[in-house]
Protein backbone atom coordinates (compact mmCIF):
# COMPACT_ATOMS: atom_id res chain seq x y z
CA UNK A 1 0.00 0.00 0.00
CA UNK A 2 0.74 3.41 -1.08
CA UNK A 3 2.00 5.72 2.30
CA UNK A 4 3.65 8.94 2.20
CA UNK A 5 4.92 11.22 5.05
CA UNK A 6 2.17 13.99 5.61
CA UNK A 7 5.09 16.74 5.91
CA UNK A 8 5.73 15.78 2.30
CA UNK A 9 2.24 15.61 1.43
CA UNK A 10 1.36 18.75 2.31
CA UNK A 11 4.31 20.45 -0.21
CA UNK A 12 1.82 19.42 -3.02
CA UNK A 13 -1.58 19.32 -1.62
CA UNK A 14 -1.19 22.64 -0.19
CA UNK A 15 -1.20 24.74 -3.42
CA UNK A 16 -4.61 23.26 -4.18
CA UNK A 17 -6.17 23.98 -1.30
CA UNK A 18 -6.13 27.47 -2.52
CA UNK A 19 -9.28 27.08 -4.24
CA UNK A 20 -12.68 28.59 -3.29
CA UNK A 21 -14.15 26.69 -0.30
CA UNK A 22 -13.24 25.10 2.60
CA UNK A 23 -14.17 21.98 4.12
CA UNK A 24 -15.79 23.78 7.01
CA UNK A 25 -18.38 26.22 4.90
CA UNK A 26 -19.42 22.67 2.27
CA UNK A 27 -20.14 20.48 5.24
CA UNK A 28 -22.37 23.11 7.02
CA UNK A 29 -24.01 23.99 3.59
CA UNK A 30 -25.32 21.04 2.30
CA UNK A 31 -28.64 20.94 0.75
CA UNK A 32 -29.05 17.53 3.28
CA UNK A 33 -28.36 19.36 6.53
CA UNK A 34 -31.63 20.08 7.65
CA UNK A 35 -33.08 16.26 7.19
CA UNK A 36 -30.29 15.09 9.47
CA UNK A 37 -31.34 16.61 13.24
CA UNK A 38 -34.64 14.90 13.65
CA UNK A 39 -36.78 11.84 11.91
CA UNK A 40 -40.10 11.33 13.69
CA UNK A 41 -40.53 8.26 11.39
CA UNK A 42 -38.97 4.97 12.01
CA UNK A 43 -37.63 3.07 8.79
CA UNK A 44 -39.99 1.04 7.46
CA UNK A 45 -40.80 -1.99 9.15
CA UNK A 46 -37.32 -1.66 10.87
CA UNK A 47 -38.70 0.85 14.09
CA UNK A 48 -37.62 -1.46 16.70
CA UNK A 49 -34.80 -3.20 15.19
CA UNK A 50 -31.43 -1.22 17.06
CA UNK A 51 -28.48 0.02 14.97
CA UNK A 52 -26.72 -3.18 15.15
CA UNK A 53 -28.86 -5.57 14.10
CA UNK A 54 -30.40 -3.11 10.81
CA UNK A 55 -26.13 -2.91 10.29
CA UNK A 56 -25.56 -6.45 10.66
CA UNK A 57 -28.95 -7.25 8.18
CA UNK A 58 -27.84 -5.20 5.54
CA UNK A 59 -28.27 -1.97 4.09
CA UNK A 60 -27.42 -1.72 0.58
CA UNK A 61 -29.24 0.29 -1.22
CA UNK A 62 -30.75 1.95 1.51
CA UNK A 63 -33.13 4.95 0.85
CA UNK A 64 -32.30 8.28 2.52
CA UNK A 65 -35.43 8.60 5.09
CA UNK A 66 -34.09 4.87 6.39
CA UNK A 67 -30.75 6.03 6.47
CA UNK A 68 -31.25 9.47 8.50
CA UNK A 69 -33.63 7.76 10.94
CA UNK A 70 -30.77 4.70 11.60
CA UNK A 71 -28.06 7.76 11.91
CA UNK A 72 -30.75 9.36 14.74
CA UNK A 73 -30.73 6.40 16.45
CA UNK A 74 -27.03 5.24 15.97
CA UNK A 75 -26.43 8.65 17.37
CA UNK A 76 -29.17 8.57 20.59
CA UNK A 77 -26.90 4.99 21.36
CA UNK A 78 -25.55 4.39 24.68
CA UNK A 79 -22.83 3.80 24.61
CA UNK A 80 -22.54 5.47 21.18
CA UNK A 81 -21.34 3.72 18.24
CA UNK A 82 -17.97 3.27 17.03
CA UNK A 83 -16.65 5.56 13.77
CA UNK A 84 -16.39 2.23 12.02
CA UNK A 85 -19.83 1.93 12.56
CA UNK A 86 -20.50 4.89 10.82
CA UNK A 87 -18.01 4.53 8.21
CA UNK A 88 -20.59 1.57 7.56
CA UNK A 89 -23.35 3.62 6.95
CA UNK A 90 -21.62 6.11 4.94
CA UNK A 91 -19.96 3.75 2.61
CA UNK A 92 -23.75 2.19 1.93
CA UNK A 93 -25.04 5.43 1.41
CA UNK A 94 -21.72 6.32 -0.83
CA UNK A 95 -22.64 3.53 -2.90
CA UNK A 96 -26.12 4.37 -3.87
CA UNK A 97 -24.85 7.87 -4.94
CA UNK A 98 -26.17 10.07 -1.96
CA UNK A 99 -23.01 12.14 -1.68
CA UNK A 100 -24.90 15.26 -0.40
CA UNK A 101 -26.64 12.74 2.73
CA UNK A 102 -23.00 11.39 3.73
CA UNK A 103 -21.37 14.84 4.07
CA UNK A 104 -24.44 16.59 5.93
CA UNK A 105 -24.50 13.33 8.16
CA UNK A 106 -20.65 13.49 8.47
CA UNK A 107 -20.74 16.54 9.82
CA UNK A 108 -23.40 16.08 12.26
CA UNK A 109 -21.45 13.24 13.64
CA UNK A 110 -18.50 15.26 14.27
CA UNK A 111 -20.49 18.07 15.76
CA UNK A 112 -21.71 15.01 18.54
CA UNK A 113 -18.09 14.90 19.62
CA UNK A 114 -17.55 11.98 16.98
CA UNK A 115 -13.93 12.16 15.51
CA UNK A 116 -13.41 11.31 11.54
CA UNK A 117 -11.33 8.88 11.11
CA UNK A 118 -8.98 8.53 7.44
CA UNK A 119 -11.45 6.23 6.43
CA UNK A 120 -14.30 8.65 7.60
CA UNK A 121 -12.28 11.14 5.78
CA UNK A 122 -11.51 9.17 2.61
CA UNK A 123 -15.18 8.91 2.07
CA UNK A 124 -15.72 12.54 2.27
CA UNK A 125 -12.92 12.68 -0.63
CA UNK A 126 -14.36 10.62 -3.05
CA UNK A 127 -18.36 12.33 -2.44
CA UNK A 128 -16.91 15.93 -3.03
CA UNK A 129 -15.13 14.44 -6.14
CA UNK A 130 -18.32 12.46 -7.25
CA UNK A 131 -19.66 16.00 -6.59
CA UNK A 132 -17.42 17.56 -8.37
CA UNK A 133 -16.47 19.81 -5.76
CA UNK A 134 -12.45 19.51 -6.34
CA UNK A 135 -11.50 22.48 -3.91
CA UNK A 136 -13.73 21.00 -0.86
CA UNK A 137 -11.69 17.67 -1.73
CA UNK A 138 -7.97 18.94 -1.58
CA UNK A 139 -9.74 20.49 1.93
CA UNK A 140 -10.09 17.58 2.95
CA UNK A 141 -7.21 16.05 2.25
CA UNK A 142 -5.47 18.59 4.29
CA UNK A 143 -7.81 17.55 6.86
CA UNK A 144 -6.06 14.39 6.93
CA UNK A 145 -2.62 15.71 6.80
CA UNK A 146 -2.82 17.99 9.88
CA UNK A 147 -4.59 15.34 11.64
CA UNK A 148 -1.21 13.54 11.36
CA UNK A 149 -2.47 10.49 9.01
CA UNK A 150 -0.99 9.20 6.02
CA UNK A 151 -3.04 9.19 2.80
CA UNK A 152 -2.99 5.53 1.33
CA UNK A 153 -3.51 4.91 -2.64
CA UNK A 154 -7.71 5.03 -2.29
CA UNK A 155 -7.03 8.27 -1.53
CA UNK A 156 -4.81 9.06 -3.76
CA UNK A 157 -6.54 7.38 -6.91
CA UNK A 158 -9.92 9.11 -5.50
CA UNK A 159 -8.54 12.56 -6.10
CA UNK A 160 -6.54 11.56 -9.09
CA UNK A 161 -10.36 10.31 -10.74
CA UNK A 162 -11.83 13.71 -9.21
CA UNK A 163 -9.52 15.46 -10.72
CA UNK A 164 -9.95 13.72 -14.54
CA UNK A 165 -13.91 13.60 -13.97
CA UNK A 166 -13.65 17.70 -14.58
CA UNK A 167 -11.64 16.82 -16.81
CA UNK A 168 -8.18 18.42 -15.44
CA UNK A 169 -6.39 15.79 -17.03
CA UNK A 170 -3.20 18.14 -16.81
CA UNK A 171 -3.52 19.19 -12.92
CA UNK A 172 -3.95 14.65 -12.41
CA UNK A 173 -0.54 14.10 -13.93
CA UNK A 174 1.00 16.85 -12.38
CA UNK A 175 0.00 15.16 -9.22
CA UNK A 176 1.53 12.12 -10.11
CA UNK A 177 4.38 13.54 -10.87
CA UNK A 178 5.33 15.31 -7.69
CA UNK A 179 4.63 11.41 -6.01
CA UNK A 180 7.46 10.47 -8.27
CA UNK A 181 9.40 13.26 -7.93
CA UNK A 182 8.95 12.48 -4.16
CA UNK A 183 10.71 8.91 -4.87
CA UNK A 184 6.80 7.75 -4.15
CA UNK A 185 5.97 5.32 -6.77
CA UNK A 186 2.77 4.93 -7.65
CA UNK A 187 0.81 2.14 -7.72
CA UNK A 188 -1.16 0.10 -10.65
CA UNK A 189 -4.26 1.38 -8.79
CA UNK A 190 -3.32 4.86 -9.53
CA UNK A 191 -1.98 4.11 -13.10
CA UNK A 192 -5.54 2.57 -13.95
CA UNK A 193 -7.03 5.60 -12.68
CA UNK A 194 -5.18 8.67 -14.58
CA UNK A 195 -4.70 6.42 -17.34
CA UNK A 196 -8.17 5.84 -17.58
CA UNK A 197 -8.70 9.48 -16.91
CA UNK A 198 -6.37 10.46 -19.91
CA UNK A 199 -8.22 8.26 -22.22
CA UNK A 200 -12.14 9.04 -21.05
CA UNK A 201 -14.52 9.49 -23.78
CA UNK A 202 -14.50 12.82 -22.55
CA UNK A 203 -11.36 14.14 -22.02
CA UNK A 204 -10.11 11.42 -25.03
CA UNK A 205 -7.84 12.71 -27.54
CA UNK A 206 -4.66 11.81 -29.80
CA UNK A 207 -2.39 13.97 -27.14
CA UNK A 208 -3.79 12.38 -24.16
CA UNK A 209 -3.50 9.25 -25.68
CA UNK A 210 0.07 10.04 -26.27
CA UNK A 211 0.38 11.45 -22.51
CA UNK A 212 -0.91 7.88 -21.88
CA UNK A 213 1.98 6.07 -23.87
CA UNK A 214 4.34 8.45 -22.04
CA UNK A 215 3.27 7.87 -18.56
CA UNK A 216 3.46 4.06 -18.75
CA UNK A 217 7.08 4.26 -20.35
CA UNK A 218 8.03 6.18 -17.42
CA UNK A 219 6.37 3.91 -15.01
CA UNK A 220 8.11 0.41 -16.80
CA UNK A 221 11.62 3.12 -16.59
CA UNK A 222 10.94 2.62 -13.00
CA UNK A 223 10.37 -1.03 -13.01
CA UNK A 224 7.14 -0.94 -12.22
CA UNK A 225 4.88 -4.01 -13.35
CA UNK A 226 1.66 -3.07 -15.82
CA UNK A 227 -1.13 -4.90 -16.40
CA UNK A 228 -3.45 -5.88 -19.09
CA UNK A 229 -6.23 -3.37 -17.79
CA UNK A 230 -3.67 -0.34 -18.37
CA UNK A 231 -2.87 -1.87 -22.20
CA UNK A 232 -6.22 -2.42 -22.22
CA UNK A 233 -7.48 1.47 -21.70
CA UNK A 234 -4.95 2.96 -24.58
CA UNK A 235 -5.38 0.06 -26.77
CA UNK A 236 -9.25 0.75 -26.79
CA UNK A 237 -8.90 4.64 -27.36
CA UNK A 238 -6.15 4.18 -29.39
CA UNK A 239 -8.74 2.31 -31.49
CA UNK A 240 -11.44 4.72 -31.45
CA UNK A 241 -8.57 7.35 -32.53
CA UNK A 242 -8.06 5.34 -35.58
CA UNK A 243 -5.06 4.75 -34.73
CA UNK A 244 -4.91 0.47 -35.54
CA UNK A 245 -1.46 -0.37 -36.40
CA UNK A 246 -0.04 1.97 -33.10
CA UNK A 247 -2.63 -0.30 -31.34
CA UNK A 248 -1.89 -3.66 -32.83
CA UNK A 249 1.83 -2.67 -32.03
CA UNK A 250 0.93 -2.49 -28.09
CA UNK A 251 -0.99 -5.43 -28.29
CA UNK A 252 2.04 -7.58 -29.54
CA UNK A 253 3.85 -5.62 -27.07
CA UNK A 254 1.82 -7.12 -24.03
CA UNK A 255 2.98 -10.51 -25.78
CA UNK A 256 6.47 -9.95 -25.50
CA UNK A 257 6.24 -8.50 -22.03
CA UNK A 258 4.09 -11.73 -20.84
CA UNK A 259 1.03 -9.99 -20.49
CA UNK A 260 -2.06 -12.01 -21.23
CA UNK A 261 -4.09 -10.22 -23.39
CA UNK A 262 -8.16 -10.86 -22.10
CA UNK A 263 -11.83 -10.55 -24.14
CA UNK A 264 -11.40 -6.28 -23.71
CA UNK A 265 -8.38 -6.37 -25.34
CA UNK A 266 -9.38 -8.61 -28.66
CA UNK A 267 -12.79 -6.81 -28.54
CA UNK A 268 -11.27 -3.13 -28.80
CA UNK A 269 -9.20 -4.43 -31.32
CA UNK A 270 -12.25 -6.47 -33.77
CA UNK A 271 -14.40 -3.43 -33.22
CA UNK A 272 -11.83 -0.49 -34.25
CA UNK A 273 -10.89 -3.19 -37.14
CA UNK A 274 -14.34 -3.61 -38.23
CA UNK A 275 -15.31 0.12 -38.18
CA UNK A 276 -12.36 1.06 -40.71
CA UNK A 277 -13.78 -1.71 -42.94
CA UNK A 278 -10.85 -4.34 -42.59
CA UNK A 279 -12.72 -7.48 -41.31
CA UNK A 280 -10.70 -10.27 -42.51
CA UNK A 281 -8.29 -8.59 -40.00
CA UNK A 282 -11.26 -8.37 -37.33
CA UNK A 283 -12.33 -12.20 -38.36
CA UNK A 284 -8.77 -13.56 -38.16
CA UNK A 285 -8.57 -11.35 -34.69
CA UNK A 286 -11.39 -13.84 -33.62
CA UNK A 287 -9.79 -17.20 -34.58
CA UNK A 288 -6.52 -15.95 -32.37
CA UNK A 289 -9.18 -15.59 -29.59
CA UNK A 290 -10.34 -19.02 -30.01
CA UNK A 291 -6.57 -20.43 -30.21
CA UNK A 292 -5.27 -18.76 -27.19
CA UNK A 293 -8.03 -20.01 -25.54
CA UNK A 294 -10.29 -16.68 -24.31
CA UNK A 295 -13.43 -17.14 -25.16
CA UNK A 296 -15.13 -14.77 -27.27
CA UNK A 297 -18.33 -12.68 -25.43
CA UNK A 298 -21.56 -11.17 -26.98
CA UNK A 299 -19.58 -8.35 -27.91
CA UNK A 300 -17.15 -9.63 -30.03
CA UNK A 301 -19.99 -11.55 -32.07
CA UNK A 302 -22.27 -8.66 -32.26
CA UNK A 303 -19.30 -6.35 -33.45
CA UNK A 304 -18.31 -8.36 -36.31
CA UNK A 305 -21.89 -9.95 -37.48
CA UNK A 306 -22.93 -5.92 -37.55
CA UNK A 307 -20.35 -5.49 -39.38
CA UNK A 308 -20.56 -8.13 -42.04
CA UNK A 309 -24.29 -7.21 -42.28
CA UNK A 310 -23.55 -3.80 -43.12
CA UNK A 311 -21.34 -4.97 -46.09
CA UNK A 312 -23.58 -7.15 -47.77
CA UNK A 313 -21.81 -10.46 -46.36
CA UNK A 314 -25.06 -11.68 -44.61
CA UNK A 315 -23.97 -15.53 -45.23
CA UNK A 316 -20.77 -14.80 -43.38
CA UNK A 317 -23.06 -12.44 -40.41
CA UNK A 318 -25.18 -16.10 -39.90
CA UNK A 319 -21.94 -18.32 -39.89
CA UNK A 320 -20.92 -16.33 -36.92
CA UNK A 321 -24.42 -16.34 -35.40
CA UNK A 322 -24.88 -20.28 -35.79
CA UNK A 323 -21.03 -20.08 -33.94
CA UNK A 324 -22.58 -17.79 -31.66
CA UNK A 325 -25.43 -19.91 -30.82
CA UNK A 326 -23.26 -23.14 -30.44
CA UNK A 327 -20.98 -21.80 -27.84
CA UNK A 328 -24.19 -20.81 -25.78
CA UNK A 329 -23.82 -17.28 -25.93
CA UNK A 330 -27.09 -15.60 -25.36
CA UNK A 331 -28.53 -13.30 -27.80
CA UNK A 332 -28.79 -9.59 -27.43
CA UNK A 333 -31.14 -6.73 -29.19
CA UNK A 334 -28.24 -5.31 -31.04
CA UNK A 335 -27.22 -8.39 -32.99
CA UNK A 336 -30.95 -9.39 -33.63
CA UNK A 337 -31.61 -6.06 -35.17
CA UNK A 338 -28.30 -6.68 -36.91
CA UNK A 339 -29.46 -9.21 -38.68
CA UNK A 340 -32.98 -8.23 -39.36
CA UNK A 341 -31.34 -5.36 -40.80
CA UNK A 342 -29.76 -7.82 -43.06
CA UNK A 343 -32.46 -10.12 -44.03
CA UNK A 344 -34.38 -6.97 -44.82
CA UNK A 345 -31.90 -5.72 -47.15
CA UNK A 346 -31.99 -8.77 -49.29
CA UNK A 347 -35.85 -8.83 -49.18
CA UNK A 348 -35.58 -12.11 -46.62
CA UNK A 349 -39.02 -10.73 -44.63
CA UNK A 350 -39.80 -14.40 -43.66
CA UNK A 351 -36.46 -14.79 -41.60
CA UNK A 352 -36.79 -11.35 -40.35
CA UNK A 353 -39.71 -12.04 -38.95
CA UNK A 354 -38.73 -15.50 -37.55
CA UNK A 355 -35.36 -13.55 -35.87
CA UNK A 356 -37.96 -11.03 -33.88
CA UNK A 357 -40.21 -14.07 -32.67
CA UNK A 358 -36.94 -15.63 -31.66
CA UNK A 359 -35.68 -12.72 -30.00
CA UNK A 360 -39.55 -11.83 -28.23
CA UNK A 361 -39.69 -16.45 -27.06
CA UNK A 362 -35.41 -16.21 -25.56
CA UNK A 363 -36.54 -12.68 -24.12
CA UNK A 364 -34.91 -10.21 -25.59
CA UNK A 365 -36.77 -7.16 -25.92
CA UNK A 366 -37.43 -5.82 -29.75
CA UNK A 367 -35.93 -1.98 -29.54
CA UNK A 368 -37.56 1.06 -31.53
CA UNK A 369 -34.51 0.67 -33.78
CA UNK A 370 -35.24 -3.28 -34.53
CA UNK A 371 -39.02 -2.23 -35.02
CA UNK A 372 -38.39 0.51 -37.66
CA UNK A 373 -35.75 -1.82 -39.04
CA UNK A 374 -38.46 -4.37 -39.88
CA UNK A 375 -40.74 -1.48 -40.76
CA UNK A 376 -38.34 -0.07 -43.34
CA UNK A 377 -37.88 -3.53 -44.66
CA UNK A 378 -41.68 -4.44 -45.40
CA UNK A 379 -41.88 -0.69 -46.66
CA UNK A 380 -38.76 -1.29 -48.93
CA UNK A 381 -40.66 -4.20 -50.34
CA UNK A 382 -43.77 -2.64 -50.82
CA UNK A 383 -45.39 -5.73 -48.92
CA UNK A 384 -48.20 -5.81 -46.20
CA UNK A 385 -47.43 -8.18 -42.78
CA UNK A 386 -49.86 -10.67 -42.46
CA UNK A 387 -52.52 -11.17 -39.42
CA UNK A 388 -50.43 -13.83 -38.06
CA UNK A 389 -47.36 -12.31 -37.74
CA UNK A 390 -48.32 -9.16 -35.95
CA UNK A 391 -48.06 -11.19 -32.29
CA UNK A 392 -51.49 -10.18 -30.90
CA UNK A 393 -51.16 -10.81 -27.47
CA UNK A 394 -47.95 -8.91 -26.48
CA UNK A 395 -48.04 -5.47 -26.01
CA UNK A 396 -45.09 -4.66 -27.44
CA UNK A 397 -45.65 -6.09 -30.20
CA UNK A 398 -49.67 -4.55 -30.38
CA UNK A 399 -48.26 -1.24 -30.53
CA UNK A 400 -45.39 -2.45 -33.09
CA UNK A 401 -48.77 -3.51 -34.94
CA UNK A 402 -50.52 0.33 -34.44
CA UNK A 403 -47.11 1.74 -36.04
CA UNK A 404 -47.24 -0.15 -39.10
CA UNK A 405 -50.94 0.45 -39.89
CA UNK A 406 -49.64 4.35 -39.71
CA UNK A 407 -46.83 4.16 -41.51
CA UNK A 408 -48.74 2.00 -44.10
Amino acid sequence: MLMIRSAKALRFVRPLLLETGTLRTSLFHSPCESSCFVCERGFSSDRNLCYRERLSSGIVGIKKDDAVALFQTMIESRPRPTVIDFNRLFTALARTKQYDLVLALCKQMELQGIAHNIYTLSIVINCFCRSRKLGFAFSAMGKILKLGYEPDTVTFSTLINGLCLVGRVSEAVDLVDRLVGMKVIPNLIILNTLVNGLCLKECASPVNTSSALDLIRKMEHRKVKLNAAIYNIIIDSLCKDGSLDYALSLFNEMATKGIKADVFTYNSLIGGFCSTGRWDDGTQLLRDMITSEITPNIVTFSVLIDSFVKVGKLTEAKELYNEMIARGIDLDTITCTSLIYGFCNEKRLDEANQMMELMVTKGCDPNIVTFNTLINGYCKANGLMKGNLMWPRNSSKRWFLKVFILVL
